[in-house]
C-alpha cells in the first residue's frame, strides 16, 4: 500500500469526476438518471469495474486491482492481501485459501488453513504461523483461478451485501451503491461503531430518515459522506494511515 502524497491528494477530486463520469453516474447535484434503479438491477460491468478501481485507489494508489498484494499494517488485521484487502484477522483471507483449495488442494497456500482458522476464531492479529505466507499469497497471484476466487470473495462479501443495503436505504442512482461498496470493503459489515450500518444508521439519524422515506438521495449521501466532517476517520481506521481522510473529499465533488 503506497502512502498518498499531498500531490495525490489534490488529485483525487479530479479522479472521482472521471471515474463516476466513465461509470455513467451524474457527478452533478441530480445523481439519479432518470428510470435508473441501480441498487435493485446491480451497476453495469462497466460502473462495477470502475467503483472497484476507485476503491483501488485509496487502498493501493492505483486503478490497478492487487490481486497479489500482502503485507502486514500492523493495524490489528494482521496480514492485509489481495484486490480487496483480505486480512488474516478477520477471516476473509481465510474464505479465499478455503475456496482456492478447493480448486487447486495442493496450492502453497493450503498449509496455512489451520492456523488460518485459529486466527479467525480468535480474531487476531498475531502473524505467529504465518512465516511464508506473503510469499505464498504473491505466488498464488499469478493463477487465474486465485484471481477468480478473489472476485467471488469480493462479490459475496462486500458487492451483494453492499447492494441489499442500498436497497433498504433506498438509494438508485450508481453513484450511491458505489458508495456503499466501497464504505463495506473499508469497514465491514460487523456491529462495530465503524461498521457499514453503523454509517448508515448515524446518516440516517442526521439526514433525517433515508431516500427510502422520502429523504432526498444528494442529501443523505451528502451526510453518509461528511458525517461529523469525519467520516472515514472511526477508531479502527486510524491506525491506517493511507485509507480514509480524503475519501469524503474525493467522493463528494460538488
Amino acid at each position: 500500500m503506497v502512502p498518498l502524497t499531498e500531490l495525490h491528494r489534490a488529485r483525487l477530486p479530479v479522479l472521482g469526476l472521471f471515474f463516476l463520469a466513465a461509470a455513467g453516474c451524474n457527478t452533478g447535484i441530480n445523481v439519479l438518471p432518470p428510470g435508473v434503479n441501480a441498487a435493485v438491477n446491480g451497476l453495469t460491468v462497466e460502473q462495477k469495474l470502475r467503483a472497484e478501481q476507485y476503491t483501488s485507489i485509496f487502498e493501493n494508489d492505483t486503478i490497478v486491482l492487487q490481486y497479489a498484494y500482502v503485507v502486514a499494517l500492523d493495524d490489528g488485521r494482521g496480514y492485509t492481501a489481495g484486490r480487496a484487502g483480505f486480512t488474516t484477522a478477520t477471516c476473509d483471507a481465510l474464505e479465499v485459501i478455503k475456496r482456492y483449495t478447493l480448486f487447486k488442494p495442493g496450492n502453497g497456500l493450503a498449509r496455512f488453513l489451520p492456523r488460518l482458522v485459529e486466527l479467525c476464531d480468535a480474531n487476531s492479529d498475531s502473524l505467529v504461523g504465518l512465516d511464508g505466507f506473503p510469499d505464498a499469497w504473491a505466488a498464488a497471484a499469478v493463477d487465474s483461478d486465485f484471481l477468480g476466487v478473489q472476485d467471488d470473495v469480493v462479490d459475496d462479501y462486500y458487492y451483494r451485501p453492499a447492494l441489499s443495503h442500498a436497497v433498504s436505504v433506498g438509494l438508485r442512482s450508481p453513484l450511491g451503491v458505489a458508495a456503499l461498496y466501497d464504505a463495506i470493503i473499508q469497514h465491514g459489515e460487523g456491529d462495530d461503531h465503524d461498521g457499514l450500518q453503523a454509517m448508515i444508521d448515524r446518516t440516517s439519524m442526521r439526514a433525517g430518515g433515508t431516500p427510502a422515506t422520502g429523504v432526498d438521495e444528494v442529501k443523505w449521501l451528502r451526510f453518509f459522506w461528511l458525517c461529523d466532517g469525519k467520516p472515514w476517520q472511526m477508531p479502527s481506521i486510524q491506525r491506517r494511515a493511507t485509507r480514509g481522510p480524503n475519501r469524503s473529499i474525493a467522493w463528494m465533488p460538488w
